[in-house]
């Protein structure tokens, strides 16, 4: 009789337990990196579609049963896994997911590495424009750049240069490409940047690169970036330049005398 109702009791036992594994319940926690707690933090049932993300303080609630595996993702993290045991509450802690950088390439977008690129882009450097002589800093990369002619208009000190991409795009309305300076188009005259305060331009000339543009971007688009601040030690950089001008010939003989000169013009008119 007493072997009966052990094994009565150890059935209702084992049926509860069966019973519990298989009930789902709201399990909750927090989710954080190092900095703390971390907002819109995808958390889903693994194998199904119940999903969740975490609010503003990084927490969550989602409804699983014991056994399940709670997957929590983000872009720029490490995926995590968490098995549901038997508390209800499942913390987690992410980690960012560190990759060098490969050489990256300025976009009307934003930036890509250089072989992901399928449009045509051409980038210049600070290096080059440093060794240039000219004050405009696009004026410096005439014949530099494949596929953009870049010519004065006229001989106007200080006045910018002409610039086409692959030739003239219209006839009666503008050809003149966009300028972004630092993300932010830029109608001013590409005069005021001074060429030591450039990093790299690049030039895109392409339909897919300057499509956020538009309109404004149909004649080709070239992106300034400047110098910024950098961590490290003061330096400080001077530059001047000397120039001397001089006569290949030289000077004439001129009349200094008014009484010279008059004499000079009646002889002229005798001898007419």
């Amino acid at each position: 009789m007493k072997q009966k109702i052990k094994g009565f009791l150890l059935l209702i036992v084992v049926l509860s337990s069966q019973l519990f594994f298989a009930q789902q319940r709201v399990i909750s926690g927090t989710v954080s990196d190092v900095s703390g707690p971390v907002p819109g933090i995808n958390v889903i049932v693994k194998g199904t579609k119940n999903g969740v993300q975490t609010d503003f303080d990084g927490k969550y609630s989602i409804k699983a049963k014991t056994g399940d595996v709670l997957l929590f993702s983000y872009v720029g993290m490490q995926d995590v896994t968490i098995t549901v045991g038997t508390s209800s509450v499942v913390n987690a802690k992410m980690k960012e997911i560190g990759k060098e950088l490969d050489e990256v390439v300025v976009v009307a977008y934003g930036t890509q590495k250089k072989q992901e690129i399928t449009g045509a882009v051409a980038k210049v450097d600070s290096k080059m424009l440093e060794n240039s002589q000219s004050s405009n800093a696009v004026q410096s990369l005439t014949g530099k750049v494949a596929g953009v002619q870049i010519s004065a208009n006229s001989g106007q000190p200080g006045e910018a240069p002409q610039v086409r991409f692959r030739g003239i795009g219209s006839i009666s309305s503008s050809n003149a490409p966009l300028y972004v300076i630092d993300g932010v188009p830029y109608n001013g005259d590409i005069n005021s940047i001074a060429t030591q305060d450039i990093e790299s331009i690049s030039f895109l000339k392409d339909a897919s690169s300057n499509a956020l543009y538009g309109s404004r971007g149909a004649n080709g688009v070239i992106i300034v970036t400047t110098k910024k601040g950098k961590k490290g030690q003061l330096k400080v950089t001077y530059e001047t330049k000397i120039g001397v001008n001089s006569r290949a010939v030289p000077e004439y003989d001129i009349i200094t005398d008014p009484g010279d000169y008059y004499k000079a013009v009646y002889n002229r008119i005798k001898m007419v």
